[in-house]
């Protein structure tokens, strides 16, 4: 994983590809303003890298350069086609490697105004920036086979006939080749997949260290906030809960999992992603809702040339657990063109109690049978000199089971059955009408289904079988303008304005809700100061300005404003900080009206006495309105502001520190308030839930969810409700439903380092990366107590990361990695208990072959991990059997900061054709 602010380049350790039709379109890019940053190919700040890349082909050569040297590269197809890279290995800055690299290709580089690498036709570069008429200023001549360093002065004049490119929108904005480095950033590429041993998405959500794993399959039926009985597999940044954090998929919103509630990120096959990008700090400006805690952006593969085959299997040391995938991808293009597509099937599980020895509850899975199949395919055709079409469609079909043994309220065994669809397609195109201004428009279809089977097995020998379908479809269209607004001294200001719209529709059994969002956003980049304005102590400041507007069709509008700003002080220090707004949507079921019963309770009758602050004479009585869902809801909101740095010391060649403050201050949360008793026990506490406001209007307003009434005083029960007799008799309401009253307040630090250093016995490299949580308070309602939940159970714990050291020699790679979970309180036994640390150690290993040895063996690569290298049981964690849905939870360890494999062994081979 990389901050991406490291690098000058927008996409870290990234492939960016953006193909070009021709030199036309390469000389238009280099036309800035003499000024601009960017306009020399090597800088004098430019940092060496350690590069290993053997001769293959140059287009695969490129893609390997652009992971390994963190620079975009902007370049047609059909010019590298054909030609085959030098083998470039040791220490070099990227300039150095990209020209041996091509050195035989005829190819020249210059560096474009975003920092991008512009490789472009030597002949065709000089017959374009030679005109006739004019004056020639020819480059300065090269050796034949070597690639030029020198920008080539253009006229100002010169109009390009062809400005076509595709260059990557990065997580946090809406501009094209804008990297907001006032944002808090990480990205993830497939190198880091390998270096953290992970092969599938449930695998890289753990290992992601701001990521709390409160909704997944794995040990879904322990001790949690909730059952899990769909095996959902969400991103919970922050522990704010999972509806808290935007899942997308290139970009574009997933249709939504559990019951509308969240999107389900473990459908998405990790064998078809490019990279993945975590955006750490509120982006409803940018996204809409559900950006509160931060966005996750699955980029899929979009640029491949051949086939990659990989296959895994593994299995637990001790037995009783295994699992295997397998991927396939292929890719070819054409001029203007290409498509890629990708297949993966995995199996896994089950793994049931029996096999360990912290858990005495029978017939029990830690982890269901999961068998999944998926199909991606991509592809891009342009159109004419400056338009493009697309599209992308991602189908994966998933089924689980689980058995769970319940010893509530009833004896029973639950055999769980889940069959899972998910489709998500986009189409869309973009034209350039003017300059670098490019116009998109896409629609985006996603429809999730979810078919749930229940068979109880009673002791007794009664059989109950129960079912439940889940059907999440959406439509979304969006349209959007970017590129350079205008030109300053300090350089070019970026833009970016749209707006779309969004169709959601929920059906759960005989429950139908549907949503319209209208949305417009806007968006400004804009340098304020640059390295050649000479101003002490500012290399360059940057700001960033942008918002977003949306109406919905049941819960009203927002706003969301966002603005940041980066200072660089030099070439080795980086300031940043953020300020924004974001929103939460309520889930459409919250918005249902559903049907309950409500209560008639008097302070002092047969079911107790409870305080009465509102009369001298006990008279109080109560009439409980507690709908599961309200209709009135309005969106949760919060404020969120970061600050940090990135930190390269120039004496320290290899190091980069980085760091950020987090504050989230999270408002109108909807929450369910404690049952009636608790309220009229404490009403005081609760005061802003009971109201005198009493009248026949109000008390009809309330009935349409009524299936009838209880009356405390007499126990009778009605199904013929009154609404001027019930006024006549109650002097106070209590609204016990979903409602917006809850609050919460979060802050910490994020902390990485990198270290790597060229040694005679290959690179080596170490690293940290951890979160420390300063504070995670809750408040239910406005008079209720503030409650600290950091470092208890199924919250975030105060400290949790990871280490690691490792090295890679010729083909060789390996890896240590120490996971460190701090340790926390039980909260859900009484009296808490505490929950010890969990520290594991990982070995990631593995050894790639190169042309040297031989065909059959070229572009193979075997890996060989080991995850809990030293078996360590995760700690023991109580499970309260109390439930409330009568589903015993003893499995004695909590899956949210621990999982109960114990050692796994894996070995994988994957080879490129």
């Amino acid at each position: 994983m990389v901050r991406t602010s490291f690098r000058a380049a927008a996409l870290s350790t990234v492939a960016s590809l953006t193909l070009l039709t021709g030199s036309d379109a390469a000389f238009a890019l280099v036309q800035s303003d003499p000024g601009a940053q960017g306009n020399d190919i090597a800088s004098s700040s430019e940092l060496a890298v350690d590069f290993d890349i053997a001769e293959q082909p140059l287009q695969t050569a490129l893609i390997e350069f652009a992971r390994q040297s963190g620079q975009s590269l902007l370049y047609s197809p059909d010019l590298v086609e054909g030609h085959t890279a030098n083998a470039v290995q040791g220490r070099m800055t990227p300039t150095l490697a990209l020209s041996r690299l091509v050195s035989g290709a005829d190819l020249d580089m210059q560096r474009s105004a975003s920092g991008a690498i512009l490789l472009r036709q030597a002949a065709a570069v000089e017959a374009r920036d030679t005109p006739s008429s004019q004056p020639t200023n020819p480059a300065p001549t090269r050796p034949e086979g070597a690639a030029s360093e020198s920008l080539i002065e253009a006229s100002a004049e010169a109009e390009p006939d062809v400005l076509q490119m595709d260059t990557i929108t990065v997580t946090g904005t809406s501009i094209r080749g804008v990297n907001p480095e006032s944002s808090p950033l990480d990205v993830y590429s497939r190198e880091d997949f390998q270096r953290l041993g992970v092969l599938t998405t449930d695998q890289l959500l753990r290992a992601i260290p701001q990521n709390i794993n409160t909704t997944s399959s794995i040990g879904g039926l322990a001790v949690s906030r909730e059952l899990n009985a769909r095996s959902v597999n969400a991103v919970d940044l922050r522990g704010l809960g999972a509806g808290s954090t935007l899942t997308l998929l290139n970009g574009r919103r997933l249709p939504l999992a559990d019951v509308g509630e969240t999107a389900d990120a473990s459908l998405i096959p990790l064998g078809a992603v490019e990279r993945v990008e975590v955006l750490t700090d509120g982006a409803s400006s940018i996204y809409g809702a559900d950006a509160v805690a931060g966005v996750v952006n699955f980029v899929l593969r979009d640029d491949f040339e051949g086939a990659e085959t990989s296959v895994s299997y593994t299995t637990r040391g001790d037995g009783g657990y295994s699992a295997g995938q397998f991927d396939q991808v292929l890719g070819t293009s054409w001029s203007g063109g290409g498509v890629i597509a990708s297949l993966s099937a995995a199996t896994s599980g089950p793994f049931l109690t029996d096999e360990v020895d912290f858990s005495n509850t029978p017939d029990t899975y830690l982890a269901p049978l999961d068998q999944r199949y998926s199909a991606f395919v991509s592809g891009r055709q342009d159109l004419g000199a400056s338009a493009e079409v697309f599209a992308d469609i991602l189908y994966t079909d998933r089924h689980t089971k689980t058995s769970t043994r319940e010893d509530g309220f009833f004896q029973a065994t639950s055999l769980s059955n889940t069959q899972t669809e998910q489709v998500v397609a986009t189409v869309g195109g973009r034209i350039q009408p003017v300059r670098d201004w490019q116009f998109e428009l896409l629609a985006t279809y996603g429809d999730y289904t979810n078919n749930l089977n229940i068979v109880r097995f009673f002791d007794d020998g009664r059989l109950r079988e129960t079912n439940g379908a889940q059907d999440f479809s959406s439509l979304e269209v969006t349209g959007k303008l970017d590129g350079t607004l205008l030109s300053l001294v300090s350089g070019d200001v970026g833009f970016a304005l749209g707006g779309g719209y969004l169709e959601q529709e929920l059906g759960f059994g005989p429950m139908r809700a549907d949503r319209a969002t209208s949305y417009a956003f806007g968006e400004l980049a804009v340098p304020l100061i640059n390295e050649d304005m000479a101003v002490p102590l500012v290399q360059r400041l940057e700001l960033n300005l942008s918002g977003r507007y949306t109406d919905t069709s049941d819960f009203g509008d927002s706003f969301d404003p966002k603005v940041g700003l980066l200072w660089a002080i030099n070439d080795e220090l980086k300031l940043r900080g953020t300020y924004g707004q974001a929103f939460r949507a309520p889930t459409l079921p919250d918005l249902i009206p559903s049907e309950t019963s409500y209560v008639i309770l008097p302070v002092e009758g047969p079911l107790g006495t409870f305080p009465d602050p509102f009369s001298n004479d006990q008279s109080t009585v109560y009439y409980v309105v507690g709908p599961i869902s309200n209709p009135d809801l309005g969106p949760e909101t919060s404020e969120a502001f970061t600050l940090g740095f990135d930190f390269a010391p120039a004496r320290i060649e290899g190091l980069t520190l980085s760091s950020s403050y987090f504050n989230i201050d999270y408002t109108d949360r909807i929450a369910q308030p404690p049952d009636a008793f608790e309220i009229a026990a404490d009403p005081e506490t609760y005061f802003d839930l009971i109201t005198d406001e009493v009248s026949p209007a109000i008390i009809a307003d309330t009935l349409p969810g009524a299936l009838g009434l209880f009356d405390a005083r007499t126990g009778d029960y009605s199904t013929t409700l009154d609404p001027d007799a019930i006024a006549a008799d109650v002097t106070h309401i209590i609204y016990n439903g979903l409602t917006n009253i809850a609050s919460q307040q979060t802050s910490g630090f994020d902390v990485s380092l990198d270290y790597s250093a060229p040694t005679s016995f290959g690179a080596w490299n170490v690293g940290a990366a951890f979160t420390y949580m300063l504070e995670n308070k809750e408040r239910i309602s406005a008079g209720a107590p503030v409650v600290e939940r950091v470092g208890t159970l199924t919250y975030p714990v105060e400290f949790r990361g990871r280490l690691n050291a490792g090295f890679q020699h010729g083909g060789w790679s390996s890896q240590l990695q120490l996971n460190y979970v701090d340790s926390y309180t039980n909260t859900s036994v009484t009296p808490a208990e505490p929950v010890d640390r969990w520290v594991t150690v990982d070995l990631i290993t593995g050894f790639s072959f190169q042309e040297r040895h031989g065909d059959l063996l070229s572009g193979v690569r075997v890996g060989f991990n080991v995850r809990n290298l030293f078996n360590e049981d995760p700690p023991f964690a109580r499970s309260n059997s109390a439930s409330t849905i009568g589903t015993d939870l003893g499995v004695n360890y909590d899956p949210t900061n621990a999982d109960p494999f114990g050692r796994l062994f894996t070995l994988s081979l994957s080879k490129e054709w």
